[in-house]
């Protein structure tokens, strides 16, 4: 089986990775690309998505990296506090920096998603297209949507998400082990708060953990602050009564924390449930193949989940790029790569979620001592490897 530049291929999910394997194929001169997204409106979050250092080299051949420079907003210091303050680790920026010649960076998600999309060429984005199911022969693959409608393509490629629909007639039904943590997510304006607490939002990417909780507070160009609050999950929780829920669990966390949440307008939390699953041994079937979050659901940890989505549409580009004349090859090449990649985040956010979960006082007073004295590389040895691109 081969791809020619003239094939029709279509994109399910119109998502951080749905856009960049769009620019990507787009870039490498591939004629018929569309990409669908089930709303109508795309109404993408101003949640900041945090860049590793990693993809800057990846990002210049699309011309990228100096609006991503100017538009988002570089960790010039990273670390975390305990709940009462104390500062328990710094993560080394200017190792990265030195290494990669960037660091990672901040930038709100419909800032990003704009960018992209402002590249693809006219109408390769349309709305309103809600996938159901696939089937395919030798030679295409026909998608079928809700309202009864079909397209036929000579490829698929499902850039859905973590509750991916290609995924799930792929290779069945994969539920998690666990989703004991949700994150949910917001942006307010730093004009919001008290000015006695702006002195405590200069550090970038500023974390609280405390027992079972963490806090991100992520200050961004343009007066925005991204915030993101770790709790244990305790069942479906109603996001217009999740402002309530963040008040009750933090508000005898030290300033700016309360305020902060105080400050969040309702409507703009966005939940991510931390769901524990294996990773995929297969991304792709003859023509249908995943990407992103629908190809390895993984764990999140300290933002860089975000960076696989990127990552994954690249090398996924990249390998059918190198070898068109034998998919097949090419295809099995991108799995490897990616699940090698892939472990490395999820053994992290695995590690990462039993961390947070640490909820008993003397566990809990343990793991910041040891968090205090050990080496640095010990502990965060993951972010460095995928900031690395190791």
């Amino acid at each position: 089986m081969r791809i020619n530049k003239d094939d029709s291929i279509l994109i399910i999910g119109g998502g951080l990775s749905g856009l960049f394997t769009a620019l990507a194929l787009q870039h490498e001169g591939y004629e018929s690309v569309k990409l669908l997204h089930k709303d109508q409106e795309l109404n993408w979050p101003e949640t900041p998505v945090q860049l590793g250092a990693h993809l800057f080299p990846l990002l210049t051949a699309f011309g990228l990296v100096d609006e991503l420079k100017k538009l988002g907003t570089p960790w010039t210091q990273g670390g975390f506090k305990a709940k009462n303050g104390k500062e328990v680790q710094n993560l080394d920026l200017d190792r990265i920096s030195n290494m990669v010649g960037f660091k990672p960076h901040l930038i709100p998600a419909s800032t990003l998603l704009k960018l992209i999309k402002e590249r693809l060429k006219p109408g390769t984005l349309q709305g309103k297209a809600d996938f159901i199911s696939y089937t395919q022969n030798e030679k295409q693959i026909q998608a079928h949507f809700l309202d009864g409608n079909s397209e036929t393509h000579e490829f698929m490629i499902g850039a859905d998400g973590e509750n991916s629909r290609v995924r799930l007639q792929m290779l069945g039904e994969v539920s998690p082990k666990t989703e004991d943590l949700i994150t949910w997510e917001s942006v307010i304006e730093k004009s919001s708060l008290p000015e006695e607490l702006l002195g405590t939002l200069e550090e970038p990417c500023l974390d609280y953990v405390g027992p079972g909780q963490r806090v991100s507070i992520l200050p961004m160009k343009e007066g925005k602050i991204g915030v993101a609050f770790t709790l244990k999950s305790t069942g479906p929780v109603d996001p217009r009564q999740a402002k309530e829920q963040l008040q009750a669990s933090f508000s005898d966390w030290p300033q700016p924390v309360p305020e902060v949440v105080d400050k969040i307008w309702p409507a703009s939390l966005v939940p991510r449930v931390h769901k524990d699953r294996d990773l995929s041994k297969q991304v792709f079937r003859e023509r249908v193949m995943l990407v992103g979050y629908a190809a390895q659901p993984i764990m999140p940890f300290l933002g860089m989940e975000d960076s696989f989505e990127i990552e994954s549409a690249v090398t996924l580009v990249n390998q059918l790029n190198a070898q068109p004349k034998k998919v097949e090859k090419a295809l099995q090449a991108y799995e490897k790569r990616m699940r090698t990649r892939a472990s490395i985040y999820h053994r992290a956010g695995r590690r990462y979620a039993n961390w947070l979960s640490v909820t008993q006082p003397v566990r809990y007073t343990l793991r910041n001592v040891l968090f205090q004295y050990l080496p640095e590389r010990t502990t965060t040895a993951p972010f460095y490897k995928i900031n690395l691109g190791k």
